[in-house]
């Protein structure tokens, strides 16, 4: 579960949000969660499908 976030205030109240996520793993929210790690293929996939 993702923590409390900037779109919480909206969905507490009902305002509908869309949340894209690409799951969590072993460095997620961790010093050791670095760029590196990010799949640029896939990012820009999903962003041009959210798009």
């Amino acid at each position: 579960m993702p923590s409390i976030s900037d779109y919480y205030n909206f969905a507490k109240n009902n305002i509908l949000i869309a949340f894209f996520f690409d799951g969590e793993h072993s460095d997620y929210h961790q010093p050791s969660d670095t760029a590196e790690k990010i799949d640029y293929a896939l990012l820009q996939k999903r962003a041009t499908m959210i798009f």
